[in-house]
Parts: structure tokens; C-alpha cells; sequence
């Protein structure tokens, strides 16, 4: 989106005696301390996302009368979790699922990050 018309430039030209040149910049500074908050926040709200997808098969970590798991069966179930939610997602590139070395590649550093 252009920011600047050929009215407006001139406008601000007539008005504050400013050069074309100097307003341009001035609009491509503005624009990418836009862009900059823009991926900024992107960021911060992937961070996010990805804190709470790890934090959701420790908070499922439950026994079925409701009480917290611990130990052994908490660490079965939490490995369990993140292995179902990294299946889901072994798909190469192609679109085709992965196989072999490659799937196992992938499950080890996805568990790792989930």
C-alpha cells in the first residue's frame, strides 16, 4: 500500500518545506518500525502457543478419580501424550507420510520440543 500519493506528497512538500526525499524515508521508516512490531508479536504469541502445547500433557498428567500423577506413571503418560500429538504431524514436505529413519528422526526432535 502506497502511502504517498502525488497530492499528498506535494501537499506536505507546500507545507512543512520538506524535500520528497526526506518524506519517503520518513514513510519507510515508519513502515518498518510497522513491520518490526508486526513480527514482534508474531513471535511473542508463537511462544506462547508453543509453552502452552507443552504444558498441556503435564497438566493432563491426572489419574481417572482426578488426583495428579507422580513418578513413573506421570513420566509414561507425559512421553505417551507427546507422542500422540508428534504422530499427527509426520508428514514430509510432499504431503506423504514419513517412514523409517526419517520418521524416526523427526518423533525424537519433535518429543524433544514438545
Amino acid at each position: 500500500m502506497d502511502l504517498l500519493t502525488e497530492d499528498t506528497t506535494l501537499s506536505l512538500v507546500d507545507t512543512f518545506g520538506l524535500s520528497p526525499h526526506t518524506l519517503l524515508r520518513a514513510v519507510s521508516r515508519m513502515e518498518e518500525a510497522l513491520m518490526r512490531r508486526i513480527i514482534l508479536t508474531v513471535l511473542i504469541t508463537c511462544l506462547a502457543v508453543g509453552t502452552a502445547a507443552a504444558q498441556s500433557c503435564d497438566s493432563k498428567a491426572v489419574s481417572a478419580n482426578g488426583k495428579p500423577l507422580h513418578g513413573a506413571a506421570k513420566m509414561s503418560f507425559v512421553k505417551k501424550c507427546k507422542r500422540d500429538a508428534c504422530g499427527s504431524q509426520v508428514v514430509g514436505a510432499n504431503g506423504k507420510p514419513l517412514h523409517g529413519a526419517a520418521k524416526n528422526s523427526f518423533m525424537a526432535k519433535c518429543m524433544r520440543g514438545a
